[in-house]
């Protein structure tokens, strides 16, 4: 029972959540909006759900020193730094060979859309840490252990250890492009950064065996880049 909850679950999040990027929009839809909806809401309780099975439930609250935390934040702002470093590197590419993203802003400047857009922002930011960096990769390499399990009988350990590490790698570069391509909708360029980003992001989910670290620097990125966006 267990066991099929889990590859119901699965199945659910990818057409919910990881299919939807792909499905091509009309040009006059591709407008983004920073404005708080249900949709938003939907997916911070999905991705609050997610995070608590598959981090919260391991990994238990400790006590946190101030030098503890100090480290932490000089961790986002290094991760923070890196994002900013490949957006930049790429974003001058992209305008010496003259690609440019087709997708509109529609953000109207006051208090109240400020502070909806960096709570949007933010609430983004967690969703593609919880689904790109901690569900997608754990859920799959379970799937692939028990089915190597069933291939490979107790006598065959270095064979299963050592396809177990190639399954493994296939996983985490796969999850890494699906993640990259699910912003085409922006243009090639932001693909490019989304893999490059991708990469990055989740180096930083296993260093620190938490996605509240690249969650913070993600959601930095973003503001950034929205701020980039609005005011040029």
């Amino acid at each position: 029972m267990k066991k099929f909850l889990l590859y119901l679950g699965f199945l659910l999040v990818c057409a919910l959540l990881v299919i939807p990027p792909f499905i091509p929009k009309p040009i006059e839809n591709n407008v983004l909006n920073f404005s708080l909806n249900i949709s938003s809401i939907i997916i911070l309780i999905i991705s609050l759900i997610l995070f608590y099975f598959y981090e919260f439930t391991e990994n238990q609250l400790i006590k946190i020193t101030f030098f503890q935390l100090l480290l932490n934040i000089g961790k986002v702002f290094l991760y923070f730094g890196i994002l900013i470093a490949v957006q930049t590197s790429l974003s001058l590419l992209g305008y010496l060979f003259n690609c440019e993203s087709s997708v509109k802003i529609q953000f109207e400047k006051n208090v109240f859309n400020f502070v909806s857009a960096f709570l949007m922002l933010g609430i983004s930011a967690f969703y593609e840490e919880v689904l790109y960096r901690l569900y997608l990769p754990s859920t799959l390499k379970i799937f692939f252990d028990d089915l190597l399990n069933k291939v490979f009988n107790k006598t065959d350990d270095k064979k299963k250890e050592k396809c177990k590490k190639i399954v493994n790698l296939i996983i985490e570069l796969s999850v890494i492009i699906i993640f990259g391509f699910s912003h085409l909708y922006l243009g090639v360029i932001p693909v490019l950064n989304g893999i490059i980003c991708g990469f990055v992001l989740r180096y930083c989910c296993i260093k620190n065996k938490t996605v509240i670290t690249g969650t913070a620097s993600h959601w930095l990125y973003n503001c950034f880049i929205f701020i980039a966006a609005i005011s040029l």
